[in-house]
């Protein structure tokens, strides 16, 4: 999705990828690397926001919406192609890896009682 391709109000997904970012890195992980992925749902999407969210019934989304359930339970190369090639591009959603260190220190006072315990193991 380009800046243009946004809905008023929408950050592409590179700047939401670096808002969720900055985000996660509030959180006790190390935020490792990202990418997107989804490519092939974006058009369908775009495509019931022409027709009408609700208009399951209509040929295009009817016909998309079967390519798409076709691709989800058989893989075919095809459409594994396809969807690397559109993932970078309009992929719809992004994935992020995080990892939890191995000493995260408690984000909150422990009462005493419990911080004894916690540290006899």
């Amino acid at each position: 999705m380009t800046a243009a391709m946004a809905t008023a109000g929408e950050a592409p997904p590179a700047a939401r990828a670096r808002s969720v970012g900055g985000d996660a890195t509030a959180m006790p992980f190390e935020v490792g690397g990202h990418h997107h992925a989804h490519g092939l749902h974006s058009p369908y999407w775009w495509l019931k926001c022409t027709v009408g969210v609700d208009r399951d019934d209509h040929p295009l989304a009817r016909a998309y919406h079967r390519l798409l359930v076709w691709d989800i339970m058989r893989h075919p190369p095809v459409t594994r192609l396809a969807e690397r090639a559109l993932n970078p591009v309009i992929g719809k959603s992004i994935v992020m890896y995080a990892r939890k260190p191995v000493a995260v220190p408690l984000p909150v006072p422990v009462p005493a009682p419990l911080a004894r315990a916690h540290a006899r193991g």
